[in-house]
């Protein structure tokens, strides 16, 4: 339970950067697609499956 506070500046600063990675090259480009494509993996995506009001839901499940 200690050993979070317990790093040093370094290691903070390096989960900052894989954080800050991970999210511009995976959450990002995915969040984007969403709003360019919404037909294919915004509300389309929920409409396919039988989704009732995909239109309203996609944004509760997104």
């Amino acid at each position: 339970m200690l050993a979070p506070m317990s790093r040093t500046q370094a290691e903070n600063d390096a989960v900052i950067l894989i954080r800050l990675a991970v999210g511009l090259a995976v959450f990002f480009p995915e969040g984007l697609q969403k709003l360019l494509f919404p037909e294919i993996l915004g509300a389309g995506r929920f409409a396919d499956i039988g989704s009732p009001w995909p239109d309203f839901l996609v944004h509760l499940w997104a």
